[in-house]
């Protein structure tokens, strides 16, 4: 074959433009349909993005064999220019929609703590309080991933009513806050992170008064703790233990919680207040008196029969193994 016939066979400029176009648009179908099937499996998402480089480079790399580039031939420089111009912004813009896609009613947000909502309108905050503007709404079942959490406005826990929480789940990407009542799953204490309406945790607790009154069988104990999400009580046993006494949900007012004797509290007994962000989630601070004999008039709550046990005040005084009626 003579060497005009064979510079006649070979693709023009245009056609290798065509050429180019066809090999990228090649690669990011593939890339597409690859990153999806590796979705379906829960491949991560560096592994995600791999697939999706790897399947344009195998579309760059026909196009190189198949060109057959001449130096004296600009067209091919050119388009393979495009090529590569295309297959990058292209790659790269593919990764960020397959990866926003969610099931209906959720969000895609990845960090350490994995939490599921529990309650069916989920609001999602700009600020750590039910008060700020709404930036989404998540349905319950939506598995969640979150970067950290941080103390905030008080909220009641959406399966336990009994309960109030002071913590806030953060999405990651400034996505914005979820409040942690609102959601089940296992929070790290060393998770906390600063966060838009955020709040110090409790530095300190008052135990204002602890009395019990024997004749009408009650207990009264008045504690405050700003920024807690509640008080817990405990008190100290003849083993060197303590044992839950109750709750005060008004971590902040002047109302004290009134609750039937309990058969192991008696005058002279050591009784802590504990300031709790969460159920089983101690801020730190304690406060410590003996119960003084007096008149206690009011209701009474009847306590759990059953009360947790543990080796510190803080522990005991926070648990929700069983829930009390306080």
């Amino acid at each position: 074959m003579s060497r005009k016939r064979q510079d006649d066979e070979r693709p023009t400029g245009g056609r290798r433009l065509l050429l180019a176009g066809l090999y990228v648009l090649a690669g990011l179908a593939a890339a597409w349909a690859g990153v999806v099937v590796a979705r379906h499996f829960g491949v991560s998402r560096d592994g995600q993005q791999s697939v999706a480089f790897l399947c344009i480079a195998g579309a760059l790399l026909l196009l190189a064999i198949n060109a057959d580039a001449r130096p004296e031939d600009p067209a091919s420089g050119i388009a393979t220019l495009v090529a590569l111009g295309v297959a990058g912004v292209g790659a790269l813009n593919l990764i960020g929609p397959i990866e926003q896609e969610a099931e209906r009613g959720c969000i895609v947000s990845e960090g350490h703590i994995s939490a599921t909502i529990s309650s069916d309108k989920t609001i999602i905050h700009r600020r750590a309080t039910p008060g700020s503007d709404a930036r989404g709404l998540l349905l319950s079942g939506c598995h969640v991933g979150f970067v950290g959490y941080c103390i905030g406005t008080v909220h009641r826990d959406f399966i336990e009513e009994k309960l109030t929480d002071s913590r806030w789940l953060i999405l990651d990407r400034d996505q914005g806050l979820v409040p942690s009542g609102q959601t089940v799953g296992t929070i790290p204490d060393e998770a906390r992170s600063p966060c838009p309406g955020g709040l110090p945790p409790p530095k300190q607790i008052h135990l204002r008064s602890a009395t019990i009154d024997a004749r009408r069988h009650r207990v009264e104990l008045l504690a405050d703790s700003p920024r807690a999400a509640f008080v817990g009580f405990a008190a100290l046993t003849s083993a060197g233990t303590w044992i839950r006494v109750g709750w005060d949900l008004g971590a902040s007012d002047d109302e004290p919680a009134r609750i039937v004797l309990p058969p192991s509290l008696h005058d002279g007994t050591t009784i802590a207040a504990v300031a709790c962000v969460a159920f089983q989630r101690p801020a730190g601070p304690v406060a410590t008196r003996r119960l003084r004999a007096g008149v206690i008039r009011g209701a009474a709550v009847v306590p759990a029969a059953h009360q947790p046990t543990h080796r510190t005040a803080a522990l005991a005084g926070c648990d929700s193994s069983t829930i009390p009626t306080t």
